[in-house]
């Protein structure tokens, strides 16, 4: 339990990855900070992803401050069990004092520092960083949804776990980005009909010319050839998609409706037993082949420069465009469950107003925000601070722990 009114110093909420970064670099600058978790550590890794999960970046990749990965795979992919004992295996390593079961409700300030509503009570602190998990934090759903008939098992993907917890018959999956079009990918290896609701995502083929797309990436990254690109992710809405299943294979929808997937373009909307869609799939399609293309180009034009030498590999030919249905019956098909992929969104209600934009999301400039004391802090998946191609807006958890504690004694001094 949490002591009333005790001064905790420097707060991180979020017990997860993010927030152990942060609190392994101020303990390398001599401070121990205090992490409030409401669930437990790491736990998001644990419970938040389907039984048949595994990371679609390859394990050399996995870093974070002070740790990497070590094992004797580091071309292969943790699954969901491997992640979490990695992971706490870090929370060993960082060594703070976490508190769990401990959900934050509010921050402000105070004349003397910051005070923090808790379910455990109230406390103060001199400094608090907001670790909660970047933008991914609550299901989102379109209006759509609630016009299913109550007949139909919903469910995000969030919450999925395995196809047993599914009602028998076929199912439906909205959306067909890396969640989406690997629960479509479980569910079908699972025996079940499957219906996808393609999206906006785009694919990299896993392997090209003898080396893993993450490894492609990371080479293209530090020659500076993805600055300003689709692949660092600017004009991305989300990450290419590809599995790391099985050691590692392509996620390619063409073969999913080869192998009797029933494919659809964007849901469009809902009415009674049926859903009707847009006649977006060829085109989605084309988007995701000529991304994949694209990407394929770039390697090549760095093996060139780079005077590499290694084998040459044949691009695949032109798919022919698939029929696109217009409407799925629900009773007609059989379908019983319909699995929303639809993304997930941030939840920072608790926070001042003064520290969010219009869209609810936190306001900071490398992490410091407007209010004195108070910070934001996400780490850039499992991949380190090298991974810039991956996210073009890091936050350096260095820095950021220098200015907590320059900031700290500023106040100390005053």
């Amino acid at each position: 339990m949490l002591e009333e009114n005790r001064d905790y110093g420097t707060v991180i909420i979020g017990a997860g990855h993010s927030g152990l970064s942060l609190a392994w670099e101020l303990k390398q600058r001599g401070e121990r900070a205090v992490i409030f978790e409401r669930d437990s550590a790491m736990h998001a890794w644990k419970d938040l992803r389907w039984d048949n999960f595994t990371l679609v970046t390859p394990n050399w990749m996995c870093r974070l401050p002070g740790y990497s990965y070590q094992g004797e795979l580091p071309h292969g992919f943790m699954n969901r069990e491997e992640v979490y004992s990695w992971l706490q295996a870090y929370v060993q390593l960082v060594d703070a004092e976490i508190h769990e079961s401990v959900e934050v409700q509010s921050v402000s300030r105070t004349e003397v520092g910051l005070s923090l509503q808790t379910s455990q009570g109230t406390v103060r602190a001199r400094a608090v960083i907001v670790a909660t998990g970047g933008t991914f934090q609550l299901p989102r759903f379109p209006a759509s949804a609630e016009l299913l008939p109550h007949t139909i098992q919903r469910l995000h993907s969030l919450d999925y776990r395995n196809a047993a917890q599914l009602a028998e018959g076929a199912v439906l999956v909205v959306g067909s980005a890396q969640s989406g079009a690997q629960i479509a990918e479980d569910l079908m290896l699972e025996g079940r009909e499957v219906h996808l609701a393609v999206g906006d995502a785009v694919r990299t083929s896993r392997f090209y010319r003898g080396r893993d797309v993450m490894d492609w990436l990371d080479l293209l990254g530090r020659a500076g050839m993805l600055s300003g690109g689709p692949l660092g992710r600017q004009e991305l809405a989300t990450s290419p998609y590809v599995t790391g299943r099985d050691g590692g294979r392509d996620i390619n929808l063409y073969k999913f409706a080869e192998q009797g997937m029933r494919l659809y373009g964007r849901l469009d909307r809902v009415t009674a037993n049926t859903i009707h869609f847009a006649p977006t799939l060829n085109r989605s399609l084309r988007k995701a082949e000529a991304f994949n293309n694209g990407f394929k180009d770039m390697v090549d034009t760095l093996i060139t420069a780079q005077g590499l030498e290694l084998p040459d590999e044949s691009r695949e030919a032109a798919s022919a465009e698939l029929v696109e249905p217009e409407v799925l019956d629900l009773d007609a098909s059989g379908v019983r469950s319909v699995i929303w992929a639809t993304g997930l969104r941030a939840d920072y209600s608790w926070l001042s107003s003064e520290v969010l934009d219009g869209n609810g999301h936190v306001v900071h400039q490398e992490g410091v925000t407007v209010v004195p004391g108070l910070y934001y802090y996400r780490a850039s998946g499992l991949l380190g601070a090298d991974a810039k191609w991956f996210d073009p807006t890091p936050i350096d958890a260095g820095q950021l722990a220098d200015h907590v504690l320059r900031d700290a004694a500023g106040v100390q001094a005053g």
